[in-house]
């Protein structure tokens, strides 16, 4: 927009009243038109200024403020029609109003919060409170407790919010408590968290009770199964094949834990398995390159190296770990080969007899007990029923039993102290052979044994 006011020559009153009519937005400022031409036209201030008042003939935009300055920030970045305002971070605050400069602030104590420039003001003063004190804090406004019909229980002193009392029908009269939907449902709060914590107990201790079982029957388990015999043994790997011709999925888990033991025990045989193994290959002399490319490698992973390209040509099936466990009885390695059965007997089903360790009764050696009986031996011991085990001792007979406790009398029945042996001796006897002087010999003592089992408690003496 151009203008072209009248000059004679002398800026007069009328030539002034004439511009400051014109229409200059603030925002703007007026500049001689850059054309060449007599006049002005009006430009908006920039990015970084700024033009609050109708601008008027020499009235330039002015510069905002930058707030560079340490520990300075924008609080407002400002317009083209409003200067910038500066603000200091937490713990720091102006001197003045001129926004030079940021200075630490004071430590303001309890009861007191940061104030303008700096000063700590007494917050109580504003109805406010402030319960901590450091260079950042400010005051906090109290809780209006009349505004919630509730009484003041404790009023603050500045350090603290008001204690509000429960809600009453007239604030006059703290007495006049009333039990309003708020409270139904804070009390309904506290017990859906005391539900809730409960529920959550109950799990933990069933999860407790779980694991404890579980590891109970674990350590039945092994203290059950004991070393079976080479004839047992040979029933358990014909059983294993028998079953890996069904489940493909034990095929899997009898392979993988052969490879496992074989890598740990094949030893010596490092090289005698591959050439068993690879004997029927279609390629020729696959051996010979299996031994070059593993050869460099540490024992391990030569094992691991051609046991993975076996499985890849034969697979996992019964005929592949039928072959795996001939290979391994051609070199003489039958202790792998059970010990691979041993390791799967869980998963195979089997019943052994007494001899083997194992009561026939049991299949797969798992403990008789059931889910309850575990739960009664851990928490409730002594309800526990004595086991077979001590049943047979005690039928047995001996010193270990409860036999001599039962007994009436100490002495036996038709065994007088003379013939009740040694401890029981008219004079002593030597318990060394000694030299007579009668037979000019060497005479051995005369023991006369005793059936410990009808014996009496004596003073053991040295």
């Amino acid at each position: 927009m151009k203008y072209q006011p009248i000059y004679t020559g002398i800026y007069t009153y009328s030539y002034l009243l004439e511009i400051n009519v014109l229409n200059i937005v603030v925002g703007h400022e007026m500049i001689k038109c850059l054309d060449g031409e007599e006049g002005y036209e009006c430009k908006q201030c920039g990015d970084s200024s700024f033009q609050p008042n109708s601008n008027r003939l020499g009235d330039k935009c002015r510069l905002r403020k930058s707030c560079s300055g340490p520990y300075q920030d924008f609080a407002d970045y400002g317009s083209t029609v409003a200067d910038a305002h500066c603000k200091c971070t937490d713990g720091y605050h102006f001197e003045n109003e001129d926004q030079r400069a940021c200075v630490p602030n004071r430590v303001c104590g309890k009861g007191y919060g940061q104030g303008t420039y700096g000063v700590c003001e007494f917050c109580l003063t504003k109805q406010m409170y402030s319960d901590t004190e450091g260079r950042v804090q400010r005051c906090k406004p109290l809780t209006n407790c009349e505004k919630n019909n509730r009484c003041v229980v404790k009023k603050s002193n500045g350090t603290f919010d008001n204690v509000c009392g429960p809600v009453v029908k007239d604030t006059n009269d703290c007495s006049s408590v009333v039990k309003g939907p708020e409270d139904s449902g804070v009390s309904g709060s506290l017990a859906l968290i005391l539900g809730a914590s409960f529920a959550v107990f109950v799990i933990i201790a069933i999860v407790v009770v779980l694991i404890l079982c579980l590891l109970r029957r674990r350590k039945q388990r092994r203290r059950g199964q004991k070393p079976l015999t080479s004839e047992h043994l040979e029933m358990l790997k014909a059983r294993l094949l028998e079953q890996c011709e069904k489940d493909d999925a034990l095929c899997k888990k009898t392979i993988s834990t052969s490879f496992r033991v074989i890598e740990d025990r094949i030893d010596r045989q490092i090289w005698t398995l591959p050439q068993e193994l690879f004997r029927s290959h279609y390629q020729p002399g696959r051996y010979e390159i299996l031994v070059e490319k593993y050869k460099e490698s540490q024992e391990k992973y030569a094992v691991n190296g051609y046991l993975r390209e076996w499985r890849e040509w034969k697979g996992c099936n019964q005929e592949s770990v039928t072959e795996l466990f001939h290979c391994l009885g051609q070199c003489k390695r039958d202790d792998i080969i059970y010990e691979i059965c041993n390791k799967l007997r869980d998963d195979i089903d089997i019943t052994f007899d007494e001899e083997a360790g194992i009561d026939a009764n049991n299949p797969s050696n798992r403990a008789k007990n059931s889910f309850m009986s575990d739960i009664v031996d851990i928490f409730f011991p002594c309800l526990k029923s004595p086991s077979k085990d001590t049943k047979n001792r005690k039928a047995e007979g001996g010193e270990t039993t409860d036999k001599l406790l039962e007994m009436k009398s100490c002495t036996p029945p038709d065994v007088d102290v003379k013939s009740a042996g040694n401890l029981y001796r008219e004079r002593a006897h030597p318990s060394a052979p000694v030299f007579s002087d009668d037979s000019n010999s060497v005479v051995d003592p005369q023991l006369q044994g005793y059936d410990r089992q009808f014996s009496c408690p004596v003073q053991c003496t040295t």
